[in-house]
């Protein structure tokens, strides 16, 4: 991304609606995933570290680290976060084969600059046999606008299309589907209105009311996707697949 995107998800990820529900929504897969003390858990593409900072506070029994391409990010990341960020791409990933229990990636297989076959391929060289890889992607490519220039998104998915790509890529899918269900009409129409010509990408301050319905909104269908409930459509498409 652009050194002015990193700053905004810097300056913004712990309190703009959309990160916070994307924290939320990573925390609850690692809690459903129960997995025991000391094992290891990969943020690849950690960005200025807000996810890991939570994670780490919220179950200090694992092992976190995180991968960021951008120098300057992962930086930030190690300070935020306190943790062992590696500098490196997610398809050459520096760390031995069969190492993390978990990995953890959002919003990174969808960037233009990333190979996503050999990105796919890379986690499962990397998770031990049984290990789970647990991603968020942007969905639907009719859903592009001007924030996709901005954060340098070079595809767009559909949860069919992600599926098949993590079998083809040899893994075992538990659960592909979608996030963002109930606010996609909204998303929608910002998307195909005035967020068709920004000058900027949809990461911006809001105004603390509707940051915080928007922020509930996300919360209702969290809890239904808790429970196994997911809409047929969303805004991003989440999967849980695991090494065989």
């Amino acid at each position: 991304m652009e050194p002015v995107e990193y700053q905004r998800m810097d300056e913004l990820e712990g309190q703009f609606w959309w990160y916070r529900a994307l924290h939320r929504a990573s925390s609850d897969w690692l809690k459903r995933l129960s997995l025991p003390n000391e094992s290891t858990v990969l943020d690849a593409g950690c960005g200025t570290g807000g996810l890991l900072a939570k994670l780490a506070a919220q179950y200090p029994h694992l092992a976190f680290s995180g991968l960021e391409y951008d120098t300057h990010a992962s930086r930030v990341a190690a300070r935020k976060s306190g943790l062992a960020i590696q500098q490196g791409r997610i398809e050459a990933m520096p760390y031995p084969a069969n190492h993390f229990d978990a990995i953890i990636s959002n919003d990174v297989l969808c960037q233009q600059a990333v190979d996503q076959s050999v990105a796919l391929q890379s986690c499962l060289t990397h998770l031990k046999p049984g290990g789970h890889l647990l991603l968020n992607l942007p969905a639907y490519e009719w859903l592009r606008s001007s924030h996709d220039r901005h954060v340098h998104v070079g595809r767009r998915y559909t949860a069919k299309a992600l599926r098949q790509a993590l079998l083809q890529a040899g893994f075992q899918v538990r659960l592909c589907s979608y996030r963002n269900g109930i606010l996609l009409p909204i998303m929608a129409l910002h998307r195909l209105t005035t967020g068709s010509n920004k000058e900027t990408s949809d990461v911006e301050p809001v105004n603390r009311y509707l940051d915080n319905l928007l922020y509930t909104v996300t919360q209702i269908e969290q809890g239904l996707n808790n429970h196994g409930l997911y809409l047929p459509f969303g805004g991003s498409v989440t999967a849980w697949a695991t090494k065989p």
